[in-house]
């Protein structure tokens, strides 16, 4: 099988430049779903998509999260502290189980919610993710940190 170029990134957005790369270019141009792109691997029964390069975050950061606001199931994070200040923690994978998840249903979902994944707490850079239907400016939980080691982390970024 050939891995997508990272650089294209998903739909079309450019993934793997500039510190901003991020999920607000990928769901803005993005409106077709096109089979095995949104997914750019599938491992251990789940789908991950790629919202980030892992290069810009301190490896030793990067842990896995699920997702637990309500109506959600299924869905995991892979979340890091950015190596530039103000080391803010941003979502680089998220990660959709098969046994619940088509990769279309999960390209859809994250059309509709991935602005529900970049706010950060002001005082220390935590990820805050809000429920749905939250997405403006609503209530944002604060992401737990829970650092893993760091061969997981990177069979994760692999």
């Amino acid at each position: 099988d050939a891995e997508p170029n990272p650089a294209e990134g998903e739909a079309g957005a450019s993934v793997g430049g500039g510190a901003e790369a991020s999920t607000e270019g990928t769901a803005a141009s993005a409106s077709k779903f096109v089979a095995g792109e949104f997914w750019w691997k599938i491992e251990q029964g789940r789908g991950h998509h790629r919202v980030r390069e892992g290069g810009e975050f301190q490896m030793w950061s990067i842990y896995r999260k699920k997702d637990k606001t309500r109506g959600v199931t299924g869905v995991s994070m892979l979340v890091g502290r950015q190596e530039e200040a103000p080391y803010n923690e941003k979502v680089l994978q998220m990660m959709f189980d098969e046994n619940e998840w088509t990769e279309e249903r999960a390209f859809g979902w994250w059309q509709e919610n991935h602005g529900r994944y970049e706010k950060n707490d002001s005082s220390d850079g935590k990820l805050l993710v809000s429920g749905p239907g939250n997405v403006a400016g609503g209530v944002a939980a604060k992401v737990s940190t829970k650092p893993s080691d760091l061969l997981s982390a990177r069979a994760l970024l692999a």
